[in-house]
């Protein structure tokens, strides 16, 4: 703003001493108010010098930019604008408007201002005339403070420059240079005298301090178990657990940072949980884990906060023992065009994998309650994988823990899987455990038949056919066995000979007892009892080959069949051939003898 104040060479007209009455007259005619007694800054308020009006209290103008003291209300109201370290110059006004006389001479008179102490892009000055036998006066209500604004992204001080403060007493007649003190204790002007005369100014001068911003960021990452209150710069946990990362990016510099970035680096056993980010009074733009998050601006010594939960792989993703996961936290920023460098912190995560406590699975079987060993094919579920194809077999290097098992194949011949015992189990650090897979017997119930025949005349072995001349005598023999895995009661055998087979009496033998008959054997069948598994009886008899006229020459074939059957079992047969050779009359080469 343009600002000139010629306090120099317009000088206000001096009210000269008067009567009363006079006095009176006069500030009638002038439109202005003259008290008993000394009275500060009484007159209206005028800035171009004009007949019986006072100055403002305190004026104000920017000495850097050459500018002049107000030149109306408005430009005094409109305030002051500067820069960093710019010179701001100040004039305190005082007129005692009393008339000349002895009583009303201010005694003690004292001119103070207010420079606010704090830092700041706006500042309100205040001035004030003070004397001991007078009405104190201040600039808030003499043509009002004075506004300083000051430019740039921070708040500058203003200071008083030493040795600027002076004194122009008697309408500026002289320049006394005055102490320091214009802003604490005030400037002591001595006693003044009432009328124009009298009327003087206090200038001084205050420099802007030249603060420039500092951008810069600080970054705090901190981790803890969600079993945690607070938060640490390293936590133990074991594989599988869940942990909170906190990370606390501050503006430690003097300006607002206009974009805030946030990032952060996982290592490979370290999943994020989705859902779990959140940002403290901030919006997100981006992703935080690739490019970072964008969380906005943050003024001087503001901070935002990222929280986010990961989870650490499972037990198989570590060795035994401790393996330390470091966690990255990267802040940085921007402020318009300057780039406000990054700053790291880590977090470190330490998963606790311990040792593998060891304990005994053990696996038996079972067939119908009795111990049975032998292959079948089973697997077993659990901290320790394991697979076999026998039993019973101990497994002495298993991982403490629970265990399933499971029934493949195999097992006990005619037998069903029916369950084990137990479904599932812990087996303990130092312990063990035993699974018994059981199996139930199937009943099968089944006979063999074997029929086969020799010439008991000529001393043959036993087959299943043999050669005989008519008339010799054959033998028969029949094995009947228990091939299922019962015992098997109540057996039935029974036997059809050939019309040209004649049994020879007597001759029926069961493991070597006669006592069974033969009728029965023929016909219906004889009990041969009870035959136990894989027990098997022989039965034995005799026939003899029909004679010669009962044959034709040459192979005639005599199949006897056998039967066996029980209560269980139907009926099973085998046959014993015998090839009956007849052979054609031999002739004797010659003639007949002579008839007498």
């Amino acid at each position: 703003m343009n600002k000139f104040k010629a306090f120099l060479t317009n000088s206000k007209k001096t009210i000269t001493t008067v009567g009363a009455a006079g006095l009176i007259a006069l500030v009638a005619v002038a439109g202005v108010v003259s008290a008993d007694g000394p009275t500060f800054n009484i007159f209206p308020i005028a800035y171009d010098g004009s007949l019986n009006t006072d100055y403002p209290l305190l004026d104000g103008r920017n000495v850097t930019k050459a500018e002049s003291w107000s030149v109306s209300q408005a430009d005094h109201d409109a305030g002051i604008n500067s820069d960093p370290n710019d010179i701001i110059e100040f004039l305190i006004y005082y007129h005692n408007g009393a008339a000349t006389a002895p009583e009303n001479i201010a005694n003690s008179v004292i001119a103070r201002a207010t420079i606010p102490a704090t830092a700041g892009s706006t500042h309100t000055i205040g001035a004030s005339i003070s004397a001991a036998n007078a009405q104190t006066v201040s600039s808030s209500n003499h043509g009002g403070d004075v506004t300083v604004r000051v430019s740039g992204p921070l708040g500058q001080t203003l200071t008083l420059i030493p040795g600027s403060t002076v004194w122009l007493p008697n309408r500026a007649s002289t320049q006394t240079t005055m102490p320091n003190t214009i802003n604490t204790s005030g400037i002591s002007l001595g006693n003044i005298e009432g009328c124009w005369q009298f009327a003087g100014f206090v200038k001084f001068q205050v420099r802007v301090s030249n603060q420039q911003p500092n951008y810069t960021l600080s970054v705090n990452k901190e981790v803890r178990k969600l079993s945690d209150a607070g938060f640490s710069d390293s936590v133990t946990i074991s594989p599988g657990d869940t942990v909170e990362f906190r990370i606390t990016a501050t503006n430690t510099g003097t300006a607002t940072i206009n974009s805030v970035f946030i990032r952060d680096t996982l290592p490979s056993q370290l999943t994020f949980v989705p859902g779990t980010l959140t940002i403290s009074q901030a919006p997100l733009s981006g992703d935080l884990f690739s490019s970072g998050a964008n969380v906005g601006s943050v003024g001087s010594g503001a901070s935002v906060t990222a929280r986010f939960q990961a989870q650490a792989a499972a037990s198989s993703s570590f060795p035994v023992g401790n393996t330390t996961l470091q966690n990255t936290g990267i802040v940085w920023g921007q402020a318009g065009s300057t780039a406000v460098p990054q700053v790291t912190d880590t977090a470190t995560v330490i998963v606790n994998k311990p040792a593998p406590q060891l304990c005994t699975v053990s696996v038996r079987a079972t067939f119908n309650g009795q111990a049975w060993p032998g292959f079948m094919n089973y697997l077993i579920t659990g901290p320790t994988g394991i697979s076999g194809n026998s039993v019973p077999t101990d497994f002495p290097n298993s991982t403490s823990g629970a265990y399933t098992p499971q029934y493949i194949s195999g097992g006990p011949s005619s037998a069903t899987f029916s369950g084990v015992t137990p479904t599932s189990a812990n087996c303990p650090a130092g312990g063990s455990v035993t699974f018994t897979f059981n199996f139930t017997r199937v009943d099968v119930h089944n006979l063999t038949i074997n029929k086969q025949v020799r010439n008991l005349t000529t001393g043959t072995g036993f087959a299943d056919a043999t050669e005989a001349q008519p008339s010799q005598t054959v033998q028969f023999q029949i094995q009947v066995t228990n091939i299922g895995n019962v015992d098997e009661n109540n057996i039935n055998l029974r036997d059809a000979l050939p019309a040209l087979l004649a049994y020879n009496a007597n001759s029926l033998n069961v493991d070597g007892s006669t006592n069974y008959s033969s009728l029965s054997f023929f016909s219906s069948g004889i009990n041969i009892g009870s035959l136990a598994v894989n027990q098997t009886r022989t039965i034995i008899f005799e026939a003899t080959v029909a004679g010669q006229a009962q044959f034709p020459v040459g192979i005639t074939p005599l199949i006897n069949t056998g039967y066996t059957s029980s209560l269980n079992v139907t009926e099973r047969n085998d046959t014993a051939t015998v090839n009956v050779n007849k052979q054609a009359l031999q002739k004797e080469n010659g003639n007949p003898s002579v008839r007498p």
